[in-house]
């Protein structure tokens, strides 16, 4: 048990400041749109948090890439983040409805 808990600790010494800057960029975005209510903000900065840290992972393996521009490139993708899934938002309440419209 205590090899997980070091391991996880190991992971969060090493991620740090993707986690940071994700989650700074996932608030700003909420700033940006104008999000007024706690829920908006954490859910930003959750949304922003994921794709930080998944595009941070899929870039670990490529070693011609400094950790500065990995982390830079992270911190970008965190702040865009949120533009997908409010495309995938909109893209499924469109197919709901027109599904709902279709059956009368």
């Amino acid at each position: 048990m205590t090899d997980l808990w070091s391991e996880a600790f190991n992971w969060l010494q090493r991620m740090w400041l993707v986690i940071c800057l994700s989650l700074l960029g996932g608030m700003a975005r909420a700033a940006k749109c104008g999000e007024r209510t706690f829920g908006g903000w954490f859910c930003s900065a959750l949304v922003a948090l994921f794709s930080g840290v998944v595009t941070h992972m899929l870039m670990q393996d490529i070693t011609s890439i400094s950790d500065t521009v990995r982390v830079a490139c992270a911190s970008v993708s965190a702040y865009s983040g949120g533009v997908l899934l409010d495309a995938v938002q909109a893209r499924i309440a469109d197919v709901v409805l027109t599904g709902i419209n279709k059956r009368g």
